[in-house]
């Protein structure tokens, strides 16, 4: 895109899957779609390696040496911007949080920590901004140059790649590949993937609401917060020659209904959607995916949408390379041990 700089790393477009819906659920259903983000990626995917092209791109092309990022210790943001920048010749410097851990989260930990060239322990989420600007004035010190990733990599130019997501989901109906869609339902974390969705929807001529599945609290996943991003991923692509449309920001919902007790814990609800999951061959995670499913399976069984055509992103990608998820212990910084 003129103006943006791109590196390269998705494997597009992504399939969309027709699953019967009514088969696992014992009732008639919904017509659902799945748009495989899962299979963005070679060896990982997942809805971040969209977004990691535009600003590990934009890294490089300011002449940074190195990223700086945050996530939790089961961060799949933070382990694709690790491996992906490694591949790209840059450092990744990672900030990691605690939160409820599981299996997958304390592989996730193992992996991200191998690949990282950093990883500093931060207390609490709420504490992110300021370790954020910590490693990154130490690495501007020894002269690295670095380029900050706010957590989810939910910046205007990360969103760029989610824009790219909703596009060529608008460029699959209008092919036949699935029937237009009357909803959208993707989990929202940071933001970037529901709100570039949504833009992208409406540039491609597809108007329908996207709901956004909260699972993290407020005030981080506020409405006014999506609001903002849009407007500025818009200012961006305007300003790097883009057509784009005003944001109609009334088709963006948020469904805030299956956080439960916070970030990363578990839920019944999600629980026995991801084994619905499981049914349909998916592979779900209990802090995005599986609420977010959960919330899909919700309007999907409702005699409201009864007929009607619904799309899960499905943005989690259960991959790790090779190796990876068994690193040793003494890979990981000691303050995150605890966690493994």
């Amino acid at each position: 895109m003129p103006g943006l700089d791109l590196l390269p790393l998705a494997q597009v477009p992504t399939p969309v899957e027709e699953v019967d819906l009514s088969g696992v659920l014992g009732r008639p259903a919904a017509r659902a779609w799945l748009k495989r983000e899962d299979r963005s990626g070679a060896e990982m995917g997942g809805n971040k390696v969209r977004k990691l092209e535009w600003l590990l791109g934009a890294a490089i092309a300011r002449g940074s040496r190195s990223v700086v990022t945050s996530g939790g210790v089961g961060s799949n943001h933070a382990l694709a911007t690790a491996y992906h920048a490694a591949e790209a010749g840059l450092e990744a410097h990672l900030a990691i949080f605690p939160h409820h851990v599981s299996d997958g989260s304390r592989r996730t930990l193992r992996a991200m920590c191998s690949m990282a060239a950093g990883v500093t322990f931060c207390p609490s989420d709420l504490l992110v901004p300021v370790v954020l600007a910590g490693v990154a004035g130490r690495l501007r010190v020894s002269g690295r140059r670095p380029s900050v990733i706010v957590p989810g990599g939910s910046q205007p130019v990360g969103t760029v790649g989610a824009v790219d997501l909703g596009l060529e989901l608008a460029e699959q109906v209008a092919a036949g590949e699935l029937d237009a869609p009357d909803a959208v339902f993707v989990p929202f974390g940071s933001g970037g993937t529901s709100v570039g969705l949504a833009l992208g929807l409406q540039a491609g001529g597809v108007r329908c609401p996207v709901f956004a599945v909260r699972v993290y609290p407020l005030p981080l996943t506020s409405r006014a917060w999506l609001r903002t991003l849009a407007a500025g991923t818009v200012r961006l692509l305007r300003s790097a020659g883009a057509e784009m449309p005003a944001p109609d920001t009334r088709l963006l919902r948020v469904v805030g209904d299956q956080l439960g007790a916070g970030y990363a814990e578990p839920t019944e609800a999600a629980g026995a959607a991801r084994e619905v999951g499981r049914a349909l061959g998916i592979a779900l995670e209990a802090t995005y995916s599986g609420k977010a499913f959960a919330a899909f399976l919700d309007a999907a069984g409702s005699p409201a949408w009864r007929g009607r055509n619904l799309v899960f992103v499905l943005t989690y990608d259960a991959r790790i390379p090779a190796g990876l998820e068994a690193a040793p212990d003494d890979v990981v910084p000691s303050p995150l041990r605890r966690y493994l």
